[in-house]
């Protein structure tokens, strides 16, 4: 074969001849858009009856079929958005901690596509407070308690987390002087010192000074 020949058929990265097009993995491609709509729709029903008579495995997976065969475009946006919203609440309701992150992310995205969507902002903050994620909690349950304050449980979180998240800081804190007063030690330790011979005075000022006393030693 010479060379022209060689070059008239080389194909260029740009170019698509002969290469199989990949389907976008969201979507069914061999059924038309409104036939998919409409069976999501149906899917999210039969999702609903199981969540309603307790099979959540069972609702996770219709939700989840419901989610593979949804168009994706503006227009099912908030279908999308109470899928995995549902979807979350299904990963909720089972009480598994593993699947936690899971159904926030879906929280999340739902959320993206519908900013609106309240039941996935409540969902968000319940499950980012069994996660001990309070400062994510607390942001939510605030927006909510902004946009509705008879949402039951809304107030009371706003109440009950901000304690709970001093405290949580607090033995942060606490931690990092122990292994800084460790770390501390050993490095005095060869002169015979430790960090009991350092003491920390507050200002009137603020912050804090450092006092030298001698007498103690390890």
């Amino acid at each position: 074969m010479d060379s022209g020949m060689a070059e008239d058929l080389a194909v260029s990265p740009e170019s698509t001849v002969g290469v199989e097009e990949i389907p976008r993995p969201d979507l069914d491609e061999s059924i038309p858009p409104s036939k998919s709509m409409d069976r999501s729709l149906e899917l999210k029903k039969e999702g609903n009856r199981k969540f309603g008579s307790g099979d959540f495995l069972a609702a996770i997976d219709v939700y989840s079929e419901a989610l593979d065969i949804c168009p994706e475009n503006l227009e099912t946006c908030k279908h999308r958005s109470i899928l995995l919203s549902n979807r979350a609440a299904s990963y909720l309701q089972l009480g598994i901690k593993e699947n936690y992150e899971a159904a926030v992310a879906d929280c999340t995205t739902g959320l993206e596509l519908d900013p609106d969507n309240v039941k996935a902002r409540v969902r968000r903050a319940k499950l980012n407070e069994r996660l001990e994620n309070f400062d994510e909690a607390l942001a939510d349950y605030k927006l909510l308690a902004e946009r509705d304050r008879t949402i039951p449980g809304v107030v009371e979180a706003c109440i009950r987390l901000p304690p709970l998240i001093e405290e949580r800081n607090e033995k942060m804190k606490n931690e990092m002087m122990g292994k800084l007063k460790d770390l501390g030690n050993l490095v005095l330790k060869p002169f015979g010192l430790s960090t009991d011979n350092f003491k920390m005075e507050p200002q009137a000022s603020g912050g804090y000074s450092m006092k030298f006393e001698p007498g103690k030693k390890k």
